[in-house]
């Protein structure tokens, strides 16, 4: 009777003990991950684009949001994200949301041509990882571990990462975009001639000036009007 009272003890103390390690364990889990949402991305480098227009993460993205999608050409799961990852860059692409996928394979011939293979079914720019940089600012201190694996940036700042096809990282991400500044958008060169903006009336000239955000206190006569608006609105461009 005393063994079976001593196995039993044995059995909820070993219970208890291992029910203690998992609450903490699931506690220390969400405090570092708080630690790193609050995470900041400074300037980072070594980046090779292969696919879309350069941009430097830190320095170029404080006002926008920023979807960093680590994966590599040889990871089945990562390849079936792709098209999930290119509806998002369409969706939130007037948004100012940027979305990067970023591979540490160094094979740089055969990322290309992954990449071009794909075509427009992976819509959105393409870099690889030459030194490191980007792996141990976003995957070492979040302590990620698998591929694919999607983090998102609000004024350079990690506020979510996970699988980017769980149905929470679309929600965070619609959030944010809906916070974002849209980009600005680029008036048209003021490509008349003189005589053309002549036949305009004083009105319609001052709107395009205003437009741009020029004075037009200078300006009495029409033919001033023209002038300033061919000296600017024909060679600077202007954004709304």
């Amino acid at each position: 009777m005393l063994g079976a009272f001593s196995g039993n003890w044995c059995q909820n103390l070993h219970f208890f003990y291992g029910t203690l390690v998992q609450e903490l364990s699931r506690r220390l889990s969400r405090f570092f991950h708080r630690i790193n949402m609050n995470t900041t991305i400074k300037e980072l480098g070594g980046l090779e684009f292969v696919k879309g227009d350069p941009i430097t993460i830190g320095a170029d993205t404080a006002n926008k949001v920023v979807v960093i999608e680590f994966w590599a050409t040889w990871c089945p799961p990562c390849r079936d994200s792709i098209p999930h990852i290119s509806d998002l860059a369409k969706k939130y692409r007037q948004k100012n949301v940027v979305v990067i996928g970023i591979t540490n394979e160094q094979d740089g011939e055969k990322v290309k041509q992954f990449v071009q293979g794909q075509g427009s079914n992976m819509d959105y720019a393409v870099a690889i990882d030459r030194r490191g940089e980007a792996n141990k600012a976003f995957m070492e201190p979040t302590n990620t571990k698998s591929i694919p694996a999607a983090f998102i940036l609000e004024h350079n700042k990690i506020i979510h990462h996970g699988h980017p096809m769980e149905p929470r990282f679309s929600d965070v991400l619609q959030a944010a975009a809906e916070r974002a500044i849209p980009p600005p958008t680029a008036l048209p060169l003021i490509t008349d001639s003189r005589e053309d903006l002549l036949k305009k009336s004083n009105k319609e000239l001052r709107q395009i000036l205003k437009e741009r955000g020029i004075s037009d206190k200078d300006c009495l006569e029409k033919t001033e009007f023209v002038d300033k608006i061919i000296a600017t609105c024909s060679k600077i461009q202007y954004y709304a």
